[in-house]
């Protein structure tokens, strides 16, 4: 299962704002940008769990969707692996496919392959 990011690890620096009220940080339906492995990858928001049903450390857990994977790809994340699909999200996904370049890292290996649902 990917890890986190370290608090000097770049991925961190475009974390979303905890929200201070009980609100969900994205709502079903949302496009956002979810970690996976070492990548930034787009992702819709279909479902959203409040806190105290299964979300852990009082927090909202959202199902998401890979864009062009498969289903079973789908999986609950908390918030700390989304990023708003914004200016400063897409110039970290660069950021991070470059470095997966860089590092002779395949970038985009599809899991689902072509035809995938969405």
């Amino acid at each position: 299962a990917p890890r986190a990011p370290r608090a000097d690890d770049p991925r961190s620096s475009a974390q979303p704002q905890m929200s201070t009220d009980s609100q969900p940080l994205f709502k079903e339906g949302d496009v956002a940008l979810c970690l996976h492995g070492t990548g930034l990858y787009d992702v819709r928001i279909m479902e959203v769990k409040p806190p105290g049903e299964g979300a852990s450390h009082g927090q909202h857990l959202y199902k998401v969707h890979y864009q062009g994977w498969k289903k079973n790809w789908d999986e609950m994340v908390q918030a700390h692996r989304l990023r708003r699909r914004d200016e400063e999200g897409l110039e970290l996904k660069k950021k991070l496919a470059e470095e997966m370049v860089s590092s002779g890292r395949r970038e985009g290996k599809r899991k689902g392959g072509a035809g995938g649902d969405e």
